[in-house]
């Protein structure tokens, strides 16, 4: 399964010569791996970085696979996840049905799992982009995993495992942390049915382990807090806007601009059943799958997976704001649902041409969604390759949401709007000696960042100074600026 996995993504990334960088975020993981990368590399204490440092210690793991390549380094830590996630559901959804089903259904199940996660969109674009999703992702799969064995075995090794990949995840993603309210409403339901008998010896090594190895982490915490919940003005990042009143609303306004969607927060979470990037055809499978695990009476897999559905489902369908990648971390459980519905099909022949067609539907629309991504991609390049032909790096370039892209591709000295007020944009543009030029997204500023600092930055250069239209390329204006 991962040579199948890797082989697909590996595939794309030659073939539409995608280097792993799409969005702000994938430019800003790259940046913070080179800066903890350096650190490291001098004997220094990494400074305190936005995201948790599990991201970029595996960046720093993979650079020397790379020979000092820290973008190559970054796009293989997600392409080795994500070829790797395959497979970690396969050994999840084995160890879960071993005691429900013979071993060839056991066997069949956790192969449709697999290949419905081989096969999805969602995961052969999360592994071909640099970004935390997928490390994330397997490390939660694989702490599950270990749960499920020691619920079975009760080993003291699958506690430790358990812990230790369960405190990665959360140094890689601080969202995982939501994982133990699953992990506690399991212990609970085991406890209080009597189905198993906890040692104090394995808690306390779990709890442990968890400590240990996030110590690192706790450290900066206590230093510099978190980055996330750093106090601000105005109404607030979406992340910590939690409100069960979002579930039916559609426009939010946050520290990141004015959202408006098409559909209520509790449509569009719920919508991954039958989206074209996740389950897609698999989706009626996933009913009849839910079904059959409630006829018999699998209780281990509908505590586990409904709750690592449902404690997912109820935090971002609650939060300001819509993303499909956020999905990601409850797909597992909804492919292996779907996978035991396919097994419950009796007609082999109808079974065969249900999974053909699906996964067939499924890689269709995948080719479909990452040309399409990759195009766009391509047109902010456009945009990059202009200003690198036509300003001098000397100049000094303002830019706003590409800033990304010129950093990496260009040697143009340059500043982010965003990250200066309209008396701190009057100091800097005062200052400067050389030519001024401005690459922005005029809409999308007068739009989504309406009432915000950024407008009145924005703004106050409109205003007090004079801007001559040089091109527009995709969704950006690029303009010359002159003092009047």
């Amino acid at each position: 399964m991962f040579i199948v996995s890797f082989v697909i993504k590996l595939t794309l990334i030659i073939v539409f010569k995608f280097d792993g960088f799409y969005g702000q975020d994938s430019y800003a993981y790259y940046d913070n791996s080179k800066v903890f990368i350096e650190s490291l590399y001098n004997f220094r204490f990494p400074p305190n970085l936005f995201w948790p440092m599990g991201f970029y210690f595996l960046t720093f793991l993979f650079n020397f696979i790379t020979l000092g390549n820290i973008s190559q380094a970054a796009l293989l830590v997600s392409l080795t996840a994500g070829s790797l996630l395959p497979g970690a559901v396969y050994l999840l959804s084995a160890e879960l049905f071993k005691k429900y089903f013979d071993s060839v259904k056991t066997k069949n199940i956790s192969l449709y799992a697999g290949i419905i996660i081989c096969f999805s969109g969602v995961v052969i674009k999360s592994g071909m982009v640099i970004m935390s999703d997928m490390p994330g992702l397997l490390f939660v799969v694989f702490s599950v995993y270990y749960l499920t064995k020691y619920i079975n075995s009760n080993k003291s090794t699958d506690v430790f495992l358990s812990a230790a990949f369960l405190s990665s995840s959360f140094l890689i993603r601080y969202s995982n942390v939501i994982v133990i309210i699953m992990y506690v409403f399991i212990i609970l339901y085991l406890v209080l049915t009597k189905t198993k008998i906890f040692k104090i010896y394995h808690i306390v090594l779990f709890l442990f382990t968890v400590l240990i190895i996030f110590l690192p982490q706790t450290f900066y915490i206590l230093k510099f807090g978190i980055n996330y919940f750093s106090a601000v003005e105005g109404p607030g990042y979406w992340f910590i806007n939690w409100n069960p009143v979002n579930y039916f609303r559609n426009v939010f306004f946050t520290n990141e601009g004015s959202m408006s969607y098409r559909f209520w927060n509790l449509v569009f979470y719920s919508s991954f059943i039958f989206h074209p990037l996740y389950l897609s055809f698999f989706g009626f499978s996933f009913i009849t799958g839910l079904y059959f695990c409630y006829k018999r009476k699998i209780s281990m897999a509908i505590l586990i997976f409904c709750t690592w559905i449902l404690i997912h489902f109820i935090y971002f369908a609650g939060i300001p704001f819509q993303s499909g990648r956020y999905a990601l971390i409850y797909f597992p459980p909804l492919a292996i649902i779907s996978a035991l519905g396919i097994t419950e099909i009796r007609n082999i022949v109808i079974r065969r041409i249900y999974l053909l067609l699906s996964v067939f539907l499924l890689l269709a629309y995948a080719l479909i969604h990452i040309n399409n991504f990759v195009s766009e991609k391509n047109k902010d390049l456009g945009a990059v390759e202009y200003l690198a032909q036509n300003i001098p790096s000397r100049s000094m370039l303002l830019t706003f949401e590409i800033t990304g892209a010129v950093n990496y591709y260009t040697d143009i000295n340059h500043r982010d709007i965003y990250n200066y007020n309209s008396g701190e944009m009057k100091d800097l543009l005062d200052s400067v000696k050389t030519d001024i030029f401005m690459i922005v997204s005029d809409n999308k500023i007068q739009t989504q960042w309406k009432g915000l600092p950024l407008e009145d930055t924005y703004n106050y250069i409109k205003n007090n100074y004079v801007l001559n239209k040089l091109s527009d390329i995709n969704y950006y204006s690029i303009y010359s600026i002159k003092r009047k």
